[in-house]
């Protein structure tokens, strides 16, 4: 064999065992490994030195049947993972700084919408989510939705920020697009937001609100799944007009921005996860002054109450 280094799986097939049986053997330090970045790496001239303790553990009659810890041949050891939901920049900030302190823990990021991110850390697929929804009854945000999708579970809720939310436009609206009552008109084309998207929540109850039947929106039924794609969308000429975030809209050139709403960004989190590093940090960053001022430099944001527990 060279000296050189092979990953767990190429000694596997070497030894002809199982990867998880090499994992164990390194964990209890019969197989010496280094650690390279995230990834295990054995020196060959390793594999052959623990064969020949093998051997003379034979030859002495003291071998010892090798404990196999873990039994499932499909768990290997891994990092700890955590997952945030949400479509938001300040959630990336969020999970780069979480990465940067713990190198044992990986901080995930997904994208889903507000509802589906809800649901999904329902069915504990993700850890966090964050939700921007508006119930239109109660003329407030998230608390609602968080109520009916956690039935029975101790839940905690943590304000981030506040956005407005509006209408994305043609540079000099050149349309004359104001409000909500706009979207009947038949001369301008509508792009919308995704089922589930705080943003297409808005709209839905402010259309039920305002009696607008949907279907005679020139658009409605064109949809897309994030803010930036809508607004790009708007900035090329594909539509007309589209509804999302101002802070989007600062990040486009050739459209302006018409605010319509004020709305919560909020956090959501399981209170039996508290204690668990990356979920105390992050509630430590939205508390921070370095990072609240961080936040605060950039446009689209009220932060005022970030990090304040709500429920």
């Amino acid at each position: 064999m060279k000296n050189d280094l092979l990953t767990p799986q190429e000694v596997a097939d070497i030894l002809k065992i199982k990867k998880n049986t090499v994992y164990e053997m390194i964990k209890r330090g019969t197989l010496p490994a280094k650690k390279m970045g995230k990834q295990l790496r054995i020196l060959s001239s390793s594999i052959k030195e623990y064969l020949c303790e093998q051997d003379n553990a034979k030859n002495s009659s003291l071998v010892l049947p090798l404990e196999i810890l873990n039994t499932d041949p499909y768990t290997v050891p891994h990092i700890p993972s955590f997952v945030l939901s949400g479509q938001d920049e300040i959630l990336d900030q969020i999970c780069n700084l979480i990465n940067q302190k713990f190198r044992n823990i990986q901080m995930l990021r997904s994208y889903l919408d507000s509802y589906n991110g809800l649901y999904a850390m329902y069915q504990e697929q993700v850890t966090a989510a964050t939700c921007n929804l508006w119930d239109n009854k109660t003329n407030t945000y998230n608390l609602p939705f968080i109520n009916n999708l956690f039935p029975g579970e101790d839940i905690g809720v943590y304000h981030i920020c506040k956005r407005t939310q509006g209408f994305y436009v043609i540079k000099g609206n050149p349309q004359k697009i104001f409000g909500f009552n706009d979207l009947t008109r038949t001369d301008i084309i509508f792009l919308n937001r995704e089922k589930g998207s705080g943003t297409r929540v808005l709209l839905d109850s402010m259309l039920k609100e305002l009696s607008i039947d949907p279907q005679k929106i020139n658009g409605y039924l064109r949809s897309v799944t994030s803010p930036l794609v809508a607004a790009n969308t708007v900035a090329k000429n594909g539509a007309d007009f589209s509804l999302g975030p101002e802070r989007t809209a600062l990040q486009v050139a050739k459209i302006d921005f018409i605010p319509l709403q004020k709305e919560n960004f909020d956090l959501v989190i399981r209170n039996s996860d508290l204690g668990k590093e990356p979920i105390k940090y992050m509630l430590e960053l939205l508390n921070s002054c370095d990072f609240q001022e961080g936040i605060a430099q950039l446009k689209g944001y009220d932060i005022t109450g970030m990090g304040e527990k709500i429920l």
